[in-house]
């Protein structure tokens, strides 16, 4: 992380190209996803067009040119990838990057293509598969709704969780929303937290870079978005909350 942060800082000086620096400690994964992160700090919440490394959002192919070949983290339906025809029947078969699969959807509605068993999406979490007039459709897990949700600082994929946050936490007097922030909290794994949203004066970016590919645009799931009635504006080379 040191690594990283001298990178930013000295590629700022001196106005380089975002590139991953020469020597990184951690395993592969760490190492590529912090030299993502670095490089959208330096881009500030834009993705640059062929920029190495990025990870594919929803309806994006994660083998496209400036792809690292996965789906990003985060959001509260899990990204997966698709491999169909999606252009016709004519055309090769090629991945997207596509949401979970939730509530009476068909796992399979994308087979059929002649691309192989990669087409299935699977349900998303708090869903179980169920077969009704022969296909297999994702309902929600019997006690599944008995589960709480996770207040400001815990994890809402721990036990007992409902992989939500609570809708608000309690602030003074104030009631502000809670959202699902993706980081390496502790250790080197990249988990969720929930926290309070950005308040006024605070950095949207503040806790980038992650090393979880969370700090490519500002929707990014290390990016904590402002309070209601409040927006992101550059100042000084942050994204502040006013």
């Amino acid at each position: 992380m040191v690594a990283a942060t001298w990178f930013v800082a000295a590629a700022i000086a001196t106005g380089a190209v975002a590139t991953p620096p020469a020597a990184c400690a951690g395993d592969g994964d760490t190492c590529r996803a912090e030299a993502e992160d670095s490089a959208a700090l330096l881009q500030h919440g834009i993705l640059a067009v062929g920029e190495k490394g990025q990870c594919a959002w929803s309806g994006q192919d994660p083998y496209a040119n400036g792809r690292d070949h996965t789906c990003c983290h985060g959001g509260a339906k899990p990204l997966q990838k698709v491999l169909r025809k999606w252009q016709g029947p004519y055309t090769k078969c090629t991945y997207l990057c596509k949401e979970c699969s939730s509530e009476g959807e068909d796992v399979y509605r994308y087979c059929g293509t002649g691309c192989g068993d990669k087409c299935k999406l699977n349900c998303c979490p708090g869903y179980e598969e169920h077969k009704e007039n022969n296909k297999v459709i994702c309902r929600q897990s019997t006690g599944w709704t008995a589960r709480g949700c996770a207040s400001a600082g815990e994890d809402p994929y721990a036990r007992g969780k409902n992989h939500k946050c609570c809708d608000e936490y309690l602030h003074g007097r104030h009631a502000v929303p809670l959202q699902k922030v993706l980081r390496k909290w502790s250790g080197s794994k990249c988990t969720y937290r929930c926290e309070k949203c950005s308040r006024r004066g605070e950095d949207i970016f503040r806790f980038c870079p992650s090393g979880c590919h969370g700090c490519q645009n500002q929707q990014g799931p290390t990016v904590i978005h402002c309070c209601p009635g409040l927006s992101a504006r550059k100042v000084r080379g942050k994204y502040i909350c006013q």
